[in-house]
């Protein structure tokens, strides 16, 4: 049974991942298009790509289909707001009971009105609330600081799919400051100062079982966010009997998180429900809780009950980048007033580098150790990509890191082809796609080449990072082609484009700068994109064909002679 989930850079990821392989169940993973998460280093699940759906929203809701529509009968899983928007609308178009997120369970794992005002309903205390959706109802907020939320978790608009950010209002003369679209409604509440903690449980049938609870230690920020580290805790048993009225009281099926904060008199103050995998998952399986598998396998087999696990110690559990940043915003200090009650740096280090054997980490697992290292860095990272840079910076910083991967990516190409391994993945039935800059010189031959070499036997492409489409093929380069028989009448190049990279079975560039580019765009390619000369033994020819472009003929020449040596070695090998 395959499960399909999303989005593959959502911090459960990796757990989720794994809970549901122990379990025996394959797993394909979606994400953005034009990005590289962890799961992308991980031996147990098949990362696919749609459009990223803040761009557009139409295409993302049309490769997900399609993606889904390939598999025979997926359990679909979500793992963010964004997915949860996403699959509630595929689900319901191919009429799929296998999973949580269709019809009025998506409807309430989006909406956050629905869920106070079921919260309430169930007798948890809800903080006051005051619904905005114009901007007089601004100057209605009669508690500060307020905290102004967006009522809609996900939601689409001018074809784009995002939600509005979260706001700290100090005071009432700071309302003249924010401006309310009208187009998205807003909660505010008053800012609760406490501790989260959080309730989980699997809500089959008969009621909710195997619940299990934690409480946050630290936060990444300390103004509001994920947490860096939460510990386990037993699971209040007053809680959880509102809780579970509250789960009735929604009709909720399947895995979930009431996400609470308890202030600093001691009373638990409902903040929203979670109806998708949610970012401490690590910490309920270190416990024993698989709920991911147990999702799974409840909405294969509605009669499955999974079994308690025994009781454990309580466990500290750690994301090692997220701990990290939390020292950054320490020392870079509150971006708000409202915070006055700062931690103290040196306090935070000792806190922080302070390692016990006995903790658990986030998104590690021994047999899988690539995504905890890929998870981190990229945690580390994304405040830097969340700067916005302008595009010139943006540019310049990659092309400095690509210049500095060239030597690498270098000698792993001359070890691929020194093995012999590219020819390997050739059969009559590939697909392939050949690179250059400007598709008008050497992919060009290579592919028209081929071309004559295999008649109709295989499907030949080729391409170039160029901006311009339909470029005429360079006059020296469709002159001298002649002499090897090769004909451009009629050529036009082509840019690269994500369809051509998807429908490839195997894609050769023919510098490494095009590689490292290429998997930089199209993360997706890794493992089927080399360098041209790997279909050639070491020695025969250099590793990289340069660019003849602008040239002498005897430029030409030998780009002639090194790329049609390469298309001979594939048809052969085709061939046999």
């Amino acid at each position: 049974m395959t499960v399909v989930m999303g989005f593959a850079d959502s911090l459960s990821a990796p757990e989720v991942v794994w809970s549901l392989v122990d379990a025996g169940f394959e797993v394909v993973a979606f994400a953005r298009t034009h990005t590289r998460p962890a799961l992308c280093w991980s031996r147990y699940v098949n990362v696919q790509y749609v459009t990223d759906p803040t761009q557009s929203v139409d295409g993302a809701l049309d490769d997900l289909y399609k993606l889904v529509r390939r598999l025979s009968t997926p359990v679909l899983m979500a793992l963010d707001d964004t997915a949860v928007w996403l699959l509630q609308r595929v689900s319901d178009r191919l009429e799929t009971k296998l999973t949580t997120v269709s019809g009025h369970q998506g409807e309430v794992a989006l909406d956050k009105r629905l869920q106070l005002r079921a919260a309430l309903d169930a007798g948890f205390a809800v903080p006051e609330t005051q619904e905005l959706v114009t901007q007089a109802d601004l100057k209605t907020i009669s508690f500060f600081p307020a905290i102004l939320k967006p009522a809609l978790a996900a939601r689409a608009r001018d074809g784009r799919l995002g939600r509005e950010s979260c706001r700290i209002i100090a005071k009432s003369e700071d309302l003249s400051k924010f401006e309310l679209d009208e187009r998205e409604p807003m909660l505010a509440q008053p800012l609760l100062r406490g501790v989260g903690e959080g309730i989980f449980g699997l809500a089959v049938d008969s009621g909710v079982v195997c619940w299990s609870s934690h409480r946050r230690v630290r936060m990444m920020n300390p103004s509001g966010s994920g947490s860096s580290a939460c510990i386990s805790i037993k699971a209040d048993p007053d809680l959880c009997l509102i809780a579970e009225r509250f789960v009735k009281g929604i009709g909720w099926r399947g895995m979930f998180m009431i996400e609470l904060l308890r202030d600093v008199n001691g009373q638990p103050w409902f903040m929203e429900l979670n109806g998708r995998a949610w970012g401490s998952m690590a910490l309920a399986r270190r416990m024993g809780y698989e709920y991911p598998s147990w999702n799974a396998q409840y909405l294969v087999n509605p009669g499955f009950i999974p079994c308690v696990p025994a009781e454990k110690p309580p466990v500290l559990c750690r994301h090692a980048g997220r701990e990290l940043l939390h020292l950054t915003f320490i020392w870079r200090g509150p971006a708000s007033p409202v915070f006055p009650a700062w931690p103290s740096l040196l306090a935070a280090c000792r806190e922080v580098l302070r390692i016990d054997r006995r903790d658990a980490w986030y998104n590690y697992n021994p047999d899988d150790w690539k995504v905890f290292w890929a998870d981190t860095w990229q945690t580390l990272l994304s405040p830097i990509r969340k700067l916005r840079l302008c595009q010139t910076s943006r540019d310049v910083l990659t092309r400095i890191l690509n210049r500095v991967r060239l030597p690498w990516v270098r000698h792993q190409q001359a070890q691929i082809r020194k093995r012999g391994d590219v020819l390997k993945l050739l059969t009559r039935n590939s697909r392939i796609l050949f690179i250059c800059y400007g598709n008008i010189n050497r992919s060009a031959l290579a592919e028209q080449h081929l071309k004559s070499l295999m008649a109709r036997e295989v499907h030949v492409a080729s391409c170039g990072f160029h901006t311009r489409d339909r470029r005429p093929i360079d006059p020296s380069m469709a002159l001298l082609a002649q002499d090897v028989g090769v004909n451009f009448a009629g050529w036009s190049s082509r840019r690269i484009n994500h369809d051509l990279i998807s429908q490839a079975d195997v894609i050769f560039t023919m510098e490494t700068a095009h590689l490292i580019r290429l998997l930089s765009n199209y993360p997706q390619a890794r493992g089927r994109a080399f360098l041209l000369s790997c279909v050639t033994k070491s020695g025969t020819t250099p590793l990289e064909i340069k660019d003849p472009f602008g040239g002498r003929p005897e430029d030409y020449r030998r780009c002639i002679k090194e790329i049609t040596f390469a298309t001979l070695a594939i048809s052969e090998r085709m061939k046999v």
